[in-house]
């Protein structure tokens, strides 16, 4: 442990759980970073698109079949390279300096990094943790986080050391995780030693969430992280922080103005943080017992009005989902299931799905399940407008509304436990 502190030069003696890092005078990420992209066959690029305004970028090809085009740090987190059918997902870095990317068709983000210079060294830890490190289970993850020294040891420069220790620091202590206590006790003495404003915190936005729900750092490091920090995105995972802080201590008025907050300053790419807060507003719209939001549908096979309220006197299970969702596989897995159980009872599913293009819903039901019910496109409305009306918190949400139109239950998709049975509760009254 004594070594890894000292190669991401902290130490434990100088930070405290209660402490609360000093704003630093660094400078802020510069306010556009230049891509230069090579590898695929770049006459089929379609677009290049701002992921998070939907914004087209302008994009130049050099004699060697290279694009390069310039994004916007302060608004562009992420851009959409699209040739084809592939598509490759490029991270903005918040540090001085191009990005040279080599892009392949892979199965992941379909793109590596040129790591020659510290801009494209930081885009390279950030693209290897999301591709094999995020999300790991327990006994993984204690691994990834021991090999988080290695990688430290290996950099090339601070701003390499600083992004893979707030990697071991996420790995360490995301929720189950069970690292050696030697890694996480580095990985705290790092997290409660980082400024607000570092732009270390832009590596993984969870890390504010995780430092202040984990007791890391004292509640008002969030605070300033949520008014001072450059990055837009990490200024709203602040903002989360501060809304789950305040639900944790079950005032009411409190969680009023910390969503406040944070609906105020969260920008429009970021809503992922804006959303899960609905399930702790305690104004929120969407009760059980209470008549499910109007909403208008029309039948995708037929184009035809789809209203819930012609539903009413059956079981309705109203599914929200997208085909690019890896977890939505075992919710259709679970309305499979439903649809086979109650053939003939008064029970109808409705899929509803979020992408852009229908023919990526035919191609689903072709290669992976028929999926055999109802299904219903948006008429009249954005997605986003759906997502706020029925506080959608995640790329798949499942409501379960009675026979009086009135909401029954909610889950995030129909093959969780107890489900199956819920339903089955609403078929008998």
């Amino acid at each position: 442990m004594a070594r890894w502190l000292a190669l991401v030069g902290m130490s434990l003696v100088a930070c405290t759980r209660a402490s609360t890092p000093m704003v630093t005078a660094t400078p802020d990420p510069p306010a556009t970073t230049r891509v230069h992209a090579c590898g695929l066959a770049f006459g089929d690029v379609v677009a290049v698109k701002a992921s998070t305004t939907g914004r087209v970028l302008p994009f130049e090809r050099d004699a060697q079949g290279c694009i390069a085009f310039v994004a916007d740090r302060s608004s562009q987190t992420f851009v959409d390279v699209r040739a084809g059918e592939a598509r490759a997902v490029v991270w903005i870095p918040p540090v001085p300096g191009d990005v040279e990317l080599m892009l392949a068709r892979t199965p992941a983000l379909h793109f590596a990094v040129a790591s020659h210079d510290d801009a494209s060294r930081v885009v390279a830890v950030q693209n290897e943790y999301l591709q094999e490190l995020r999300g790991r289970d327990a006994p993984r993850s204690r691994e990834a986080a021991s090999g988080v020294r290695t990688k430290i040891a290996a950099a090339r420069s601070q701003r390499e050391r600083e992004a893979w220790s707030l990697v071991g620091y996420v790995l360490a202590r995301a929720p189950k995780a069970e690292p050696d206590p030697g890694d996480r006790d580095a990985a705290i003495a790092f997290i409660c030693t980082l400024p607000a404003d570092h732009w270390a915190w832009s590596i993984e936005w969870e890390a504010i969430v995780l430092a202040t729900s984990n007791g890391d750092v004292a509640v008002s490091l969030a605070e300033q992280v949520a008014s001072v920090h450059a990055d837009p995105d990490v200024r709203a995972a602040a903002g989360w922080a501060l809304v789950d802080h305040a639900q944790r201590g079950g005032d009411l008025s409190q969680i009023r103005r910390a969503l406040t907050r944070l609906r105020s300053d969260v920008p429009a790419s970021k809503a992922v943080f804006a959303r899960p807060a609905l399930t702790y507003d305690p104004d929120r719209g969407l009760r059980e017992g209470e008549p499910v939001p109007f909403v208008s549908l029309a039948a995708a096979e037929h184009d035809a009005p789809l209203e819930l309220a012609s539903l009413r006197g059956r079981v309705v299970v109203l599914h929200f989902w997208s085909t690019w969702c890896g977890g939505c596989k075992e919710g259709v897995a679970g309305l499979e299931r439903l649809f086979a159980t109650h053939r003939g009872d008064p029970l109808t599913i409705v899929s509803v799905a979020f992408d852009e293009e229908w023919s990526a819903v035919t191609r689903f039901r072709a290669e992976h399940s028929p999926m055999p019910w109802t299904h219903a496109r948006l008429r009249g409305e954005s997605v986003e407008e759906l997502i706020q009306r029925f506080e959608i918190t995640s790329s798949t949400k499942t409501l379960l509304i009675g026979k009086d139109g009135a909401l029954l239950a909610e889950q995030r998709h129909p093959g969780e436990d107890g489900f199956a049975a819920l339903v089955a509760a609403a078929l008998a009254r």
